[in-house]
């Protein structure tokens, strides 16, 4: 219905500890799923961020010794839309109509134990994060596992757009091999005239010249000029239009990646961008509609009064740590806008409201209007409009899963298509 969330109809059982499958959860509840989370008596929140990746979960306690409860857990399975789960939980056998969707480290048999570390290190991912030793280094942020539970989110929600348009029930497979993967199409390209590696120790402050990190008077900042028009603002705006008629700075700077090149920019860039401080350049470069951003920590940006005052960081009351600042709504929706974020609520908090409402719980049956879709998104029409890595990788997910996918480019065409093999990874389908 008009007005109502994104997801608001789609009802989902998640029963898993680990943070991938706790994050697709989090996904479909931010976008208006019913989720309930399945937590075996004596659950105790061990999941990174659980005060966020719990949000809108309604949490129930479900005994498998309790004869109540199992009836319960069975009453949820068969009105469930889809049963979301990772290698902590049993597999849930076929249900007509019901999507099954499991998460898992390896995506099959494996010796290895399911860590997400292991996972990155073994697809390269630790590797590729550039770093002063060009060493592997640990990263802080758990990447895999979010791509993980993304891809999971769009798996489960695609395969019940399927089934309600006739497609039959399934099981859907998510592992973080996987993930790690398809977070790197652009980079594991193999063809003519490029070999894609699972060891690419780059320079920390960035593979280009004019796309990088530099030093400010009192701390870092980041400039993101990576089109010929962004490259004239930045040499105009530091007084250094010369370099523009320089022969090594002829073209894209998408071209600027050669150590020579990122030296000699370094070399005339570096003691004009250290005078200053971080806020006085992000005011100049901005006004001059140069891309900046400054670099700070987590609990900086949560402090960001901007993100605040946009909505993009929102207060929030947890049971456990108090007053907090977590992250707002996942996008904006001019229709159908998303719920407000709620807080996270403690294990089994809704289990009596869990056990009164679950045989009343009714699967929506499906109504096909055509054939039987051939893929979650056969007959879906998409036009990307979208140019280098962010824009184009949504589509491409989407054609992954069977949608018509348009590329729209303007004359010149889309300014990534100089990272060549890049550009057919982010673009395939």
């Amino acid at each position: 219905m008009a007005g109502d969330a994104p997801l608001a109809d789609l009802r989902v059982v998640e029963r898993a500890s680990g943070l991938a499958a706790s994050y697709a959860g989090f996904l479909l509840a931010a976008l208006g799923a019913e989720v309930v989370k399945v937590e075996p008596p004596g659950a105790a929140r061990t999941v990174p961020g659980a005060s966020v990746v719990e949000r809108g979960k309604r949490p129930a306690i479900l005994d498998p010794a309790r004869a109540a409860d199992v009836a319960c857990w069975g009453a949820l399975v068969a009105g469930a839309d889809a049963v979301l789960g990772d290698e902590s939980a049993p597999e849930v056998p076929a249900t007509p109509g019901l999507v099954r969707c499991r998460v898992s480290a390896w995506g099959g048999a494996s010796d290895l134990p399911p860590d997400e570390a292991l996972v990155a290190a073994a697809s390269g991912v630790h590797a590729m994060q550039w770093s002063w030793s060009r060493r592997p280094v640990w990263l802080v942020t758990p990447v895999v596992a979010y791509m993980t539970g993304m891809l999971a989110a769009l798996g489960v929600a695609a395969a019940v757009f399927a089934r309600r348009r006739g497609a039959p029930e399934q099981a859907v497979r998510v592992s973080g091999l996987r993930a790690a993967f398809a977070l790197n199409s652009g980079t594991y390209v193999t063809g003519p005239e490029t070999r894609g590696s699972l060891s690419q120790f780059g320079d920390p402050r960035g593979q280009l010249a004019t796309y990088s990190l530099f030093r400010t008077a009192d701390g870092w900042l980041f400039i993101g000029a990576l089109t010929p028009a962004f490259l004239a603002k930045l040499m105009t705006v530091l007084g250094r239009v010369d370099l523009l008629a320089d022969p090594r700075l002829q073209g894209s700077p998408l071209a600027f990646g050669i150590p020579e090149i990122k030296d000699f920019v370094r070399r005339e860039l570096d003691p004009i961008l250290a005078r200053r401080a971080t806020a006085e350049w992000l005011g100049v470069l901005g006004e001059a509609d140069i891309p900046c951003g400054p670099v700070r920590t987590r609990e900086q940006a949560l402090r960001d009064p901007e993100a605040r005052a946009l909505g993009l960081v929102v207060p929030l009351e947890d049971p456990r740590l108090g007053p907090t600042w977590q992250p707002g709504e996942l996008a904006l929706f001019s229709d159908t806008p998303a719920p407000r974020p709620p807080r996270a609520r403690e294990p089994g908090a809704d289990t009596a409201a869990v056990r009164a409402a679950a045989p009343e719980w009714r699967r929506p049956g499906c109504s096909p209007d055509g054939p039987t879709p051939r893929a979650c998104l056969a007959g879906i029409h998409v036009l990307d409009l979208a140019s280098f890595i962010a824009g184009p990788f949504c589509p491409m997910l989407l054609a992954d899963l069977g949608a018509e996918v348009l590329k729209i480019e303007s004359a010149d065409g889309d300014p990534f298509r100089m990272a060549a093999f890049g550009f057919v990874g982010w673009n395939r389908g």
